[in-house]
C-alpha cells in the first residue's frame, strides 16, 4: 500500500511538472489580473456608493438641526400671543429630535460600514500593485531566460559549425583576390610597365626631397 501511494505521488508530480512546464504561464497570470481588475473596480463603485449614502446621512443631519432651530424661534415667537400655536411648534421640534436621533444612529452604523468598505478596498488595490509587480519581474526574469538561451545556443555547438563556415568563406574570398590581382597584372603587362616606372619617379622624388634636405643642413 505504501508503495502504491510512494508510485501515485510520483506519478501525479511529474504530472504536475509537465504541466507547470507546458503552460502559459503569462496568460494565466493576465486572466487573473483581470479578474482582480475587475474585482477592484466593483469594490471602488460599492465604496463611492457607501461613501454618497454617507454624506446624504450627514446632510440629513445638518437638515434637522436647522429645523431643530427654527421651530424652536418660531415656538418663542407665538408663545406670547398663541401658546397653542407654540406649543405645535415644540411637537415639531420633538418630531425633528426624534428624527435626528435616529439619523446620528444611522451615521454611526454607516461610519463603520464605510470604514470597513475603505479598507477592503485598499487591500484590494494593495494586491492588484502586488499581483502586478510580481507578473512583472517573472515576464522580465523570462524574458531575459529565453535572451540567454538563445545566446548560449549561439555560442554552443552551432557557433562551431557558424564559425568554420566564416572561415571557409574568408579563404575562398582570399584566393579570390590573390586570383583577381594576379590575373590582373598578368593581363595588361603595359599597365604594369606604368605602375613600375610611377613608383620609381615617386621613389626618385623622395631621395631628392631627402637630399635636399641634408644640403640646407650643412648649409
Amino acid at each position: 500500500m505504501k508503495l502504491f501511494t510512494r508510485i501515485s505521488a510520483t506519478l501525479n508530480a511529474s504530472a504536475e511538472s509537465a504541466v507547470s512546464r507546458f503552460e502559459n504561464h503569462e496568460a494565466i497570470a493576465d486572466s487573473a489580473l483581470q479578474t482582480i481588475r475587475q474585482n477592484a473596480s466593483e469594490a471602488r463603485v460599492r465604496h463611492q456608493r457607501v461613501v454618497r449614502d454617507g454624506e446624504q446621512i450627514r446632510r440629513s443631519i445638518h437638515g434637522l438641526n436647522q429645523q431643530i432651530e427654527q421651530w424652536s424661534s418660531r415656538a418663542k415667537a407665538s408663545a406670547a400671543n398663541d401658546e397653542s400655536r407654540a406649543l405645535a411648534c415644540l411637537e415639531r421640534r420633538a418630531s425633528c429630535r426624534k428624527q435626528l436621533a435616529q439619523a446620528e444612529e444611522a451615521l454611526r452604523q454607516h461610519t463603520a460600514l464605510e470604514a470597513r468598505a475603505s479598507s477592503n478596498l485598499e487591500q484590494m488595490q494593495a494586491r492588484l500593485e502586488q499581483v502586478t509587480l510580481q507578473r512583472n519581474q517573472l515576464r522580465s526574469r523570462e524574458s531575459v531566460a529565453k535572451a540567454s538561451r538563445a545566446l548560449n545556443a549561439v555560442d554552443g555547438k552551432g557557433a562551431a559549425g557558424i564559425n568554420e563556415l566564416f572561415e571557409r568563406w574568408e579563404v575562398t574570398i582570399g584566393e579570390s583576390e590573390i586570383h583577381n590581382e594576379v590575373h590582373a597584372s598578368a593581363a595588361d603587362p603595359l599597365a604594369h610597365e606604368f605602375e613600375n616606372e610611377e613608383k620609381r619617379a615617386g621613389l626618385q622624388m623622395e631621395l631628392e626631397e631627402l637630399m635636399r634636405g641634408d644640403s640646407n643642413d650643412n648649409q
